[in-house]
């Protein structure tokens, strides 16, 4: 039908639903790792792998309660390396080109939001930190915007 499913707001069962009756590429535009972070809106491992085979893509939320385990510390704040830690995850369990930003500005309060990021203007922290980390100049764009310009590209031919 032409339309890409957003799965960030699904029930692990819709999930699974939707992946027997799309097509098209799966997208989750602001999740993460449930295996870093147990928060129930997380993505398994396995929902990961199964967004990859359908050539979708994952978008790293900011959000604090997505990126620091429920069991922590409650007065922890996540910051830049907690995002960071999301990516490198996602990035070994399928790749790369199956990772962008999936901030939420617009559906969280701007007090839970990681630390260095509490904005768009500072998304280039996240940048720094991932050079900071090893990852390559191509590495970094394709998260930044390539992987999201990609199948959107796609998608609209």
């Amino acid at each position: 039908m032409g339309i890409l499913i957003d799965v960030s707001h699904l029930s692990e069962k819709s999930f699974w639903d939707v992946t027997k009756i799309s097509s098209s590429p799966i997208i989750a535009t602001h999740s993460n790792a449930y295996e870093i972070c147990n928060n129930p809106r997380n993505l398994k491992d396995e929902q990961i792998k199964a967004i990859a085979k359908s050539g979708g893509i994952i978008g790293i939320c900011y959000y604090n309660e997505f990126l620091v385990k429920e069991n922590s510390d409650e007065n922890s704040k996540a910051d830049i390396t907690d995002i960071v830690r999301q990516i490198k995850y996602i990035k070994n369990l399928v790749g790369i080109q199956y990772i962008g930003l999936g901030s939420d500005f617009d559906g969280m309060d701007y007090d839970k939001t990681a630390k260095g990021v509490e904005n768009i203007t500072k998304i280039k922290n996240i940048e720094k930190e991932l050079l900071k980390e090893g990852f390559t100049s191509k590495e970094i764009e394709m998260i930044m915007w390539k992987n999201w310009g990609e199948i959107l590209r796609k998608f609209i031919q």
